[in-house]
């Protein structure tokens, strides 16, 4: 009989200790999967934290250019407590 596989990680259902510093690793690396040219974010600033979502804005250098642009980007847990990681150039609906 094969051992029992150790139990799955719980969900995280809290996002109060994460920081806009958190996030830039996945929003870059969302970018480059999605062929963006955005290739570092400067001064991140927290717009709003709760439990369930971050949000943040900064200023995006892109390589096209060398060109700075408004970026926004936020995590929330979706409906079965799993992080979801986004960022647009505009911002997200309330």
């Amino acid at each position: 009989m094969a051992p029992a596989a150790p139990p799955a990680e719980p969900p995280i259902a809290d996002l109060t200790t994460y920081s806009c510093a958190d996030l830039i690793p996945d929003v870059l690396a969302i970018a480059k999967e999605n062929s963006y040219n955005l290739v570092k974010i400067y001064n991140p600033v927290e717009d709003m934290k709760s439990r369930g979502e971050i949000r943040c804005t900064g200023s995006a250098l892109l390589s096209t250019g060398g060109a700075e642009v408004p970026l926004y980007f936020r995590a929330y847990l979706d409906r079965d407590l799993d992080v979801i990681v986004e960022y647009n150039s505009f911002p997200f609906a309330p």
